[in-house]
């Protein structure tokens, strides 16, 4: 079986055991790929730390950035240059850590005889799930079931699709990415899932074909122990305006949850998720500005 699509594994020169583990899943597979070096958090140097925005990143989530998400974002930014300045139509993306099922390789060998006309990113990466009547399902509108793969659908995501370490994306959609990549102001998982930011055309496959149960994710581990830091930093005011841009985004989602099993249509459920994503920030603004006022 030859894949007519080159692919990059981002990986850490110094893992050189996660090296190993994505050759052996990788080898044989007629997948035309090779290592692209990760840029290292603990070596960032004073120009790759210029590019970050800590003021907006603040901003717009309400926090700083770790340094391994600083990397992480580089690390994902250098890959669509390369892919632009390569004039490569479409490049598979895989992080080190990964794990990739067999039905992943039957996928996207045929890509084209069950993918839209118009699209821009396919997430492998596991979709935002929610427990719904004792089943998960993903959040989004769900466009047609993939005959050759059992109890598999395509869905068009309508959520922030807030996982990155598999995924096939245009040249269009780099250049796209390129485009909101800099200052660096949102890890590279929110710069490439939040739909209503990017503007792209993101789909997904649910159940998912890929995961990463069986390696521990290095940046999920140092965002926890710096988000555990930075709370126990934070102001009481910046602690409340988090809780409450975090309740309204989810009390967007459930409504646009209730709209997916009615009969509107899919353009306004995507335009009330981004009303509900957006008011958050708008809210806070307001809050925020309102607080400076009333300090003497």
């Amino acid at each position: 079986m030859s894949i007519d699509i080159p692919a990059v594994v981002i990986n850490l020169a110094r893992s050189r055991d996660r090296r190993t583990y994505m050759e052996a899943q990788l080898r044989g597979r007629g997948l035309d790929y090779h290592f692209f070096d990760a840029t290292d958090g603990t070596k960032l140097t004073p120009a790759e730390r210029a590019l970050y925005d800590d003021k907006q990143m603040k901003r717009l989530l309400g926090r700083a950035m770790s340094n391994s998400e600083i990397a992480c974002a580089l690390s994902h930014i250098r890959v669509y240059e390369w892919m632009v300045k390569e004039n490569i139509e479409r490049l598979l993306v895989l992080e080190d850590d990964v794990c990739l099922r067999p039905t992943f390789f039957s996928a996207i060998s045929c890509i084209d005889a069950w993918m839209p006309n118009k699209w821009d990113i396919i997430d492998f990466s596991n979709p935002d799930l929610l427990i719904q009547d004792h089943q998960t399902i993903p959040l989004g509108c769900r466009v047609r079931p993939l005959y050759f793969l059992p109890h598999t659908s395509l869905y068009r995501c309508l959520s922030i699709q807030l996982y990155n370490y598999a995924y096939l994306l245009t040249r269009a959609a780099g250049e796209r990415l390129l485009a909101r990549a800099y200052p660096i102001r949102m890890p590279a998982d929110e710069l490439k899932g939040r739909i209503y930011f990017n503007q792209l055309k993101i789909y997904t496959l649910f159940p998912a074909l890929t995961s990463t149960h069986l390696i521990t994710s290095t940046i999920a581990h140092d965002r926890k122990d710096h988000l555990k830091r930075l709370q126990k930093q934070e102001p009481l005011r910046a602690h409340l305006l988090r809780y409450l841009r975090t309740h309204i985004y989810t009390f967007g989602v459930c409504i646009t949850l209730g709209l997916r099993y009615s009969a509107v249509r899919a353009e306004w459920k995507w335009r009330c998720l981004r009303f509900f994503t957006l008011l958050p920030l708008r809210i806070t603004r307001c809050i925020r500005e309102l607080l400076k006022a009333s300090t003497p």
